[in-house]
């Protein structure tokens, strides 16, 4: 039988240094709308253990070792910040490298090439796969490790540089930067408040201070999906940091997204973050990357410019918008409003 749940709330972030252990049988939800358009795991079990038992295709995607993330952090030093270094996992497009939607410019490198697709466990080996390999070329520099619907923005590789930095020293440092989400999900007992400390919240208005924001900007929409909360939960769309650092990242999440026999990345991203905030922080401020689902309408598009945040004091340029799945069930469908940008700045690929 499973071992009983954890509060996660009750964990000391600073003396829980990613150890590894086997992930304990925490309450898991249906999957939010974005990873509809892959399809849902089968449920967990209603009792059994931590194994796999999908069957021989997945045996083949076994966890790994355990890893330790814990260490000297500051030994990751950012060697380049590059937003043309994407990495994407689609089982469905036939091509090693395909084009980001949104402004022209930035391109996927494919990892699902040729792959099954067997849930998230799928993505998450192939990213490994892909950390592997540019770790092996430059360990220091940043990759984003992200979904297919996520679109480019249009801001400059400086820009998101200067992003980048600023998030990370706003954070203490945490060189591992994740997207936002309104929704901590799947449920996880005891993660709301792990994510609501005193100290995650410090954080939080450190990081929109930087950006001279004030965190009303993200008041979710005016017709909130159940269970918004605050923009400060993990999304597990947008992962960004140094190579060799993130393959332990998503190492990690490999180990602690499992609650029975269902994995789920996401669960796993906000455990490891919840454990490791001086190596994990969220882009609280939405500059890096906008998630829209339950947000309200914040874009401008620029005809020959690209999409302006409104949210920003400056309305600049955006890097990525994180589009949340064609089948999003929402009054405001993005996919719509983005297949109604200008096109001859955009891609449509």
């Amino acid at each position: 039988m499973p071992p009983p749940a954890v509060d996660y709330a009750t964990y000391d972030a600073e003396s829980s240094m990613l150890t590894l252990e086997k992930p304990t049988a925490a309450g898991i939800g249906a999957r939010a709308p974005r990873r509809l358009r892959a399809g849902l795991l089968a449920a967990a079990a209603a009792a059994g253990c931590f194994a796999v038992t999908f069957g021989a295709a997945i045996l083949a995607l076994r966890t790994p070792a355990p890893a330790d993330v814990s260490g000297d952090v500051t030994a990751f030093k950012v060697s380049s910040v590059d937003g043309k270094n994407l990495i994407a996992v689609s089982t469905y497009i036939p091509r090693k490298v395909f084009p980001m939607m949104g402004v022209a410019g930035r391109s996927f490198v494919n990892y699902g090439v040729n792959k099954e697709w067997h849930g998230w466990m799928t993505k998450a080996h192939a990213f490994i796969e892909g950390l592997k390999e540019r770790a092996a070329v430059d360990p220091d520099g940043v990759v984003i490790a992200l979904d297919t619907d996520i679109i480019n923005g249009g801001c400059s590789e400086a820009t998101l540089r200067d992003r980048y930095e600023r998030t990370a020293r706003a954070s203490g440092g945490a060189p591992v930067i994740i997207g936002a989400d309104f929704h901590q999900y799947p449920d996880i007992p005891g993660m709301v408040q792990a994510f609501e400390t005193p100290a995650m919240r410090a954080r939080k208005y450190a990081v929109l201070a930087e950006f001279g924001m004030t965190g009303h900007e993200h008041d979710h929409d005016e017709t909130p999906y159940p269970g918004a909360i605050d923009y400060a939960f993990a999304n597990a769309g947008f992962v960004m940091g140094p190579a060799a650092l993130l393959i332990r990242v998503v190492e990690c999440m490999v180990v602690f997204g499992w609650q029975g026999n269902n994995f789920d990345d996401q669960r796993g991203l906000h455990i490891c973050a919840s454990r490791h905030p001086d190596i994990i922080t969220i882009d609280y401020s939405g500059t890096i990357v906008q998630s829209t689902y339950g947000a309200r309408p914040g874009f401008l598009v620029g005809t020959e410019t690209g999409v302006h945040n409104l949210l920003l004091p400056d309305k600049g340029l955006q890097c990525f918008v994180h589009l949340n799945g064609h089948k999003m069930p929402l009054e405001r469908p993005w996919y719509d409003w983005y297949h109604h940008l200008p096109k001859f700045t955009i891609s449509t690929a």
